[in-house]
């Protein structure tokens, strides 16, 4: 009797292997293959941040020597190669402030709304943001500028509180809204450390803003 139970457990394992041994098989592979899929995509993020990096420190060094052509040609690598790691976004940035300090406003602009639109990681997209509300301003597009600082959340400004309420009292002491702009440099101060030289900046533009008389 023992063997006889012994055997149709056999049996039973066979058939159940016959059913279902096919998925648990192909459930391992699948298994096996996500594994070394995700080492595999580990590695290959390691490579292209490697590489990105190697790139951006070149693009460093090409700007220091004041090499316009090569800067143009390293940033464009980074930013269309490496797109996925966070330095296609600083090289954007970084451009952005070289050829906004050359007066090639309309290149930093598009450099930067690129950073907005691809950053990714969110404290790039914080400094993508606020830098280009204020090139923005620079060119009197109040409403432009708005649209990119008015709408975020206090607690969707991570820690960049002070510059965006900063930039928030530009564009209302720009529309003349003068107690707006109080309270929005008022919140950059609140938000800046007690011994910053940032926030005697700050404050000079509270002191320059007076609420406006009927």
């Amino acid at each position: 009797m023992e063997s006889y139970t012994q055997q149709d457990e056999v049996d039973k394992l066979k058939t159940w292997w016959k059913s279902y041994g096919n998925s648990l098989v192909i459930g391992l592979l699948l298994g096996v293959g996500i594994l070394f899929g995700n080492k595999y995509w580990d590695r290959n993020r390691v490579e292209q941040s490697a590489a990105a990096s190697s790139l951006y420190e070149q693009l460093v060094t090409n700007i220091k020597n004041n090499n316009s052509k090569a800067s143009k040609v390293t940033s464009g690598k980074i930013i269309s190669d490496y797109k996925s790691t966070p330095y296609a976004t600083m090289a954007a940035l970084l451009m952005a402030r070289v050829n906004f300090e050359k007066g090639d406003v309309a290149s930093a602009q598009s450099q930067l709304q690129w950073a907005v639109d691809n950053a990714t990681e969110d404290t790039l997209g914080h400094v993508a943001r606020i830098r280009l509300a204020r090139v923005l301003l620079s060119q009197g597009k109040i409403k432009e500028a708005g649209k990119l600082v008015l709408g975020v959340d206090d607690g969707d400004m991570a820690g960049y509180k002070a510059e965006y309420y900063e930039v928030i009292g530009d564009i209302y002491a720009k529309q003349g809204n003068i107690a707006s702009a109080r309270l929005a440099y008022q919140k950059a101060i609140d938000n800046t450390g007690k011994t910053s030289g940032y926030k005697s900046i700050l404050s000079m533009k509270l002191d320059s803003t007076s609420e406006a008389k009927p």
